[in-house]
């Protein structure tokens, strides 16, 4: 079995060259100028993540802050526009996605963990997000047909932002 997985996060650059080999290459025709394409690509993988029901699938990844950047019926591709892009695929052969037996799993970086976990509350597999041994603080959420979706941030910059506190000679309260 294939598993896809994604653990980049990307920045993009934008130039009308890069604009007409896009448009050429992949055939994005009449979309124009969006932020999922505001700069050029840069080295990185991108997850196509096999589905079922690209329609649930659509819903459940907008909950997370992706939306539609490129639609082809079976084939979608899904950008936040600021760097994650998630491919959709319902075009795999029956039974190649089974829910409770699905071993593929996604990795969204986030630095704003805790306030996407309180969008998605009632969506979160286990606990809350939490600092893991593997040196991330994340939480985990399921997709309809069962793709693990981990979202976090790395625990050491998350801590060095805590320890840091506001610069010295502010007020953290109102002036009297």
């Amino acid at each position: 079995m294939i598993v896809y997985v994604t653990p980049c996060i990307v920045t993009w650059k934008w130039s009308k060259l890069s604009k007409c080999l896009v448009e050429s290459q992949f055939e994005f025709q009449g979309l124009g100028e969006s932020t999922f394409m505001s700069e050029q690509p840069r080295h990185c993988i991108a997850a196509i993540v096999p589905c079922n029901d690209i329609e649930a699938s659509t819903v459940f990844y907008s909950r997370l802050g992706l939306s539609v950047y490129s639609d082809h019926g079976t084939y979608r591709i899904l950008s936040d526009g600021k760097g994650w892009i998630l491919h959709l695929s319902s075009g795999s052969p029956e039974g190649w996605v089974v829910p409770g037996r699905n071993p593929s799993g996604v990795y969204l970086y986030l630095e704003d963990v805790d306030g996407l976990s309180d969008q998605v509350s009632d969506l979160i597999c286990g606990v809350g997000p939490e600092h893991k041994p593997w040196g991330m603080y994340e939480f985990t959420v399921s997709d309809p047909d069962g793709t693990r979706v981990r979202i976090g941030w790395p625990s050491r910059l998350l801590l060095k932002e805590q320890s840091a506190g506001p610069p010295s000679g502010l007020c953290s309260g109102p002036n009297p």
